[in-house]
């Protein structure tokens, strides 16, 4: 669950649900305890003050930690769904992946290198702030002693966190930039991608490890709340890798089948000038699809006609509404050749929230239809036949 904010340079910001929660935990957090260490004898209102604006320039930062993946993916015209920010931070949602080092490279230092120069720029208005301090005790003087005393811990608190921002990212592991960065590194030095990407996802695993140890040490030693968030962290990067080459391998098994290999070729296919109520009464009530291709009379594609598209036509309306009317047009649809993978179909479906993919010659005559249903069974059918394999050996 997640609430759309804002758009920059096209890209759709998100906020998931979870960051209402993690907003007032770091703002307590922060005024219960580093706020007041670093400026003792303020108010608490001061410190709270101090916390959420804290807060809200972690929020900023890592924006524009995420915005600098994106921009760098967009200019080499990779597209960019959304930049989510969550629990655990942020994350860019870009298409795909690029498969050449110099470009992932690129992408992945992007965010550190950012986020690492913000914590620059903080630095020096920090020092500047010290030298701006009063040092007279008059009544004004106290006013702006304190003003200038929240500033600079608030100013301070955002160095120190795009520091350990930019640092914690370079970690080599999956899914952090340091996994990828890893990646490109290992994939230009061994030209075998494959085999960059499982070393690199190991590597990460073991050191999810590593934090699930430290995070023991640090409960035993007394501070539950830091080892806790310690395990947490561990916990997300073993995730984040496991998930990742899951996918990756699912990906990969999909790049190996060609659609002409998997598309079902008994199509069922409406023409234009067929009416919206015909359309109901002998297709979606007969063969309870949620769409259909709709063609010219020689099979050429010009549409796809949904179930929710004929149902919002007004029952007085649907015998002399055509489907041609109210029909998704062909260059809102994407169209496939009969020689691509079945990994881009997916891609395609989850990127585009489509069910189904028409698989077409160069005309857009459609030869053929396929489905997620046919791409999950031609997964399990490949995962069952290296079982096979592995049980021979």
């Amino acid at each position: 669950m997640s609430l759309q904010v804002a758009t920059i340079r096209q890209i759709p910001i998100k906020l998931h649900f979870s960051l209402i929660l993690v907003f007032f935990l770091i703002s307590w957090t922060l005024a219960q305890g580093f706020m007041p260490q670093y400026a003792p004898g303020l108010s608490p209102a001061h410190y709270w003050l101090m916390s959420v604006s804290g807060t809200i320039i972690l929020f900023f930062s890592v924006l524009i930690h995420e915005l600098s993946h994106s921009m760098v993916a967009r200019s080499y015209g990779i597209r960019v769904k959304q930049i989510m920010l969550f629990i655990f931070g942020g994350i860019s949602d870009i298409e795909e992946e690029p498969k050449e080092f110099r470009k992932e490279f690129k992408m992945a230092i992007a965010g550190p290198a950012v986020s690492l120069a913000l914590s620059l720029i903080f630095a020096s208005f920090w020092w500047l702030t010290i030298f701006m301090m009063p040092t007279s005790s008059d009544l004004v003087e106290d006013v702006g002693t304190d003003v200038l005393t929240m500033l600079n811990g608030v100013i301070y608190y955002s160095a120190i966190l795009n520091l350990i921002l930019g640092v914690f990212n370079l970690i080599p592991a999956f899914p952090m930039d340091g996994g990828r960065i890893l990646r490109s590194l290992l994939y230009r030095r061994n030209k075998n991608y494959d085999k960059s990407t499982r070393i690199a996802v190991k590597i990460g695993i073991i050191i999810s490890y590593l934090f699930f140890g430290l995070g023991l040490l640090t409960i035993l030693s007394g501070s539950f709340v830091s080892g806790f968030w310690i395990i947490l962290i561990g916990w997300f990067l073993q995730n984040g890798a496991q998930s990742y080459i899951h996918q990756y391998d699912i990906m990969k098994m999909l790049s190996r089948i060609r659609l002409a290999d998997l598309m079902k070729t008994n199509i069922i296919s409406i023409p234009e000038n067929t009416s919206v109520s015909t359309m109901i009464r002998n297709y979606f009530n007969i063969y309870m699809k949620s769409s259909f291709p709709v063609t010219k009379l020689d099979y050429q594609i010009v549409g796809l006609v949904t179930l929710k598209s004929c149902t919002d036509v007004p029952e007085a309306m649907r015998d002399t509404t055509l489907v041609g009317d109210i029909m998704i047009p062909k260059d809102k649809i994407r169209l496939m050749n009969m020689n691509d993978t079945a990994e881009k179909a997916l891609s395609i479906m989850i990127n585009e929230k489509q069910d189904k993919i028409f698989v077409c010659n160069d005309f857009d005559i459609i030869e053929g239809i396929v489905s997620k249903t046919d791409l999950i069974a031609a997964m399990d059918e490949k995962k069952s036949s290296f079982v096979d394999q592995d049980k021979s050996f």
